[in-house]
């Protein structure tokens, strides 16, 4: 197989208002940005995951950025490309701009969703997974904080493929963690030793979802042994 070209830089400077965070993580913090005249969301990187004494890390961005480039989908928080920040010389990750996380809509929310509302969040997140696995890609990290939201839940897209959380049933794609996603949401699977990751991962974690959206309370875990 031909070696992979490495990830171009496909904008020039884009404006960061670093002051607008949006979230922050262990690969660094989102922000808002201006690509041009477009507003957009910036991820930052830290600057370990990019590290030229750490070529394996880089190799894993890259990975991700040829991942993202090739996902389109209505319901997929879009990616828009690669800058590099002037000031630190590292790559930024730039994505569509959304309104709002689930999490944040659903603390603001002080009494159950209307009907429609949650039809439509619901209904979002599971053709956003049925194109996911239809392409053999698993998410592994669904949780309210990585779904965003247009408008007061007229829409809904999911987001965060990073490279803690980015794996696929393609062997061209590497798991990088252990045990990833969120607690609240895991799967009993996924915490077998060594944990064992299908679809069915997904579709566990879609259902705390669902059930967070309709009465804004996680499931009961009933009676631990």
């Amino acid at each position: 197989m031909a070696e992979q070209a490495p990830i171009a830089f496909r904008f020039g400077p884009v404006r960061l208002l670093r002051d607008a965070t949006l979230g922050t993580g262990a690969y660094g913090q989102v922000c808002k940005a201006m690509l041009g005249e477009l507003p957009c969301a910036a991820k930052l990187l830290h600057p370990t995951i990019v590290d030229p004494t750490r070529p394996r890390n880089r190799a894993l961005f890259e990975q991700e950025c040829r991942f993202l480039s090739e996902i389109r989908h209505p319901n997929i928080v879009q990616y828009l490309g690669v800058a590099q920040d002037r000031a630190t010389g590292l790559p930024i990750l730039l994505m569509e701009l959304m309104d709002d996380s689930l999490t944040h809509f659903l603390e603001l929310s002080e009494a159950r969703l209307p009907y429609h509302v949650q039809v439509n969040i619901n209904y979002d997140i599971a053709q956003a997974l049925a194109f996911l696995h239809t392409n053999r890609i698993l998410h592994r990290d669904l949780s309210s904080n990585n779904v965003l939201l247009i408008g007061a839940g007229v829409r809904a897209k999911v987001t965060d493929f990073g490279m803690s959380k980015l794996t696929s049933l393609n062997p061209r794609f590497t798991p990088l963690t252990a045990c990833p996603g969120t607690p609240a949401y895991m799967s009993p699977e996924a915490l077998l030793d060594p944990p064992i990751y299908t679809e069915k991962l997904d579709c566990f974690q879609a259902g705390v979802l669902m059930v967070q959206i309709i009465t804004r309370k996680f499931p009961d875990p009933g009676p631990c042994n």
